[in-house]
């Protein structure tokens, strides 16, 4: 048993092939934020990597508190001077930043 393929017209591939990129055109559109938002909000995420910049540049000295079945011992700790570093430990307030486009409206001051 022989399967052929219908051939379609010249107009509804055409119309196929622009139904596809009406579809996936917008998806491949890039939604992030380089920085901040300006919608009246805090500028979180300016300040949190301004923050890990200064934090890199200085000698920041850390107070560590360990905590063990009920006892506590705390002593300093000299912090990396790695900018990659501390994008990495202060990344969870990026991630708090409310001035995003899915948020649009959500919050108000």
């Amino acid at each position: 048993m022989r399967m052929e393929r219908k051939q379609g017209g010249v107009m509804g591939r055409i119309a196929g092939m622009l139904l596809m990129f009406a579809v996936l055109l917008p998806s491949c559109a890039d939604l992030q934020v380089d920085g901040d938002l300006d919608m009246g909000y805090f500028p979180l995420i300016s300040f949190i990597r301004a923050e890990a910049g200064r934090l890199s540049t200085e000698k920041v000295t850390m107070q560590r508190t360990v905590t063990w079945n009920g006892a506590s011992e705390e002593q300093p700790v000299a912090a990396p001077t790695d900018l990659d570093y501390w994008r990495d430990e202060l990344k969870i307030f990026e991630t708090a930043a409310i001035d995003r486009p899915a948020l649009v409206g959500l919050y108000s001051i």
